[in-house]
């Protein structure tokens, strides 16, 4: 007899034991948290300005009781890269989890809106206007 087959009963009994016990102790030491009004910061082209509506989102983020504690709005970020877009106008942006910074103790599961729109705005050039150097 292998020794797999030896006391197969209180193998799968163990087994079952230390799965429930794995749930439970992982149910109880994670929570969920809600942190609202985080900013959304936006990379732009050089040459361009934008709007983004809305300028905040909601955050729901995951880990320990404790760490959930110690994370704030502060430590939290949106982040819409449009770098590559070359013309002015409204962009939809879907928005996932990995759009938002986050310390690395705690998952961001969820963001709210899920979509936001970015009014992009070609800079107006310099205007060059004489220097009156007279004293």
């Amino acid at each position: 007899m292998k020794w797999w087959q030896k006391n197969l009963a209180l193998k799968v009994i163990a087994l079952v034991l230390a799965i429930m016990t794995w749930l439970y102790v992982n149910s109880v030491t994670s929570d969920w948290r809600t942190l609202e009004r985080i900013p959304v910061q936006v990379r732009l082209p050089v040459g361009f300005s934008a709007r983004v509506e809305p300028s905040t989102v909601d955050v729901v983020v995951r880990g320990a009781r404790e760490d959930l504690r110690q994370v704030g709005r502060q430590d939290l970020s949106a982040v819409l890269n449009l770098t590559r877009e070359t013309t002015a106008g409204p962009i939809a942006i879907k928005l996932s989890p990995d759009n938002v910074k986050h310390p690395p103790r705690v998952q961001v599961v969820e963001v709210r809106p899920g979509e936001l729109v970015a009014h992009l705005e070609a800079a107006a050039p310099p205007r060059n206007e004489p220097v009156n150097r007279e004293r």
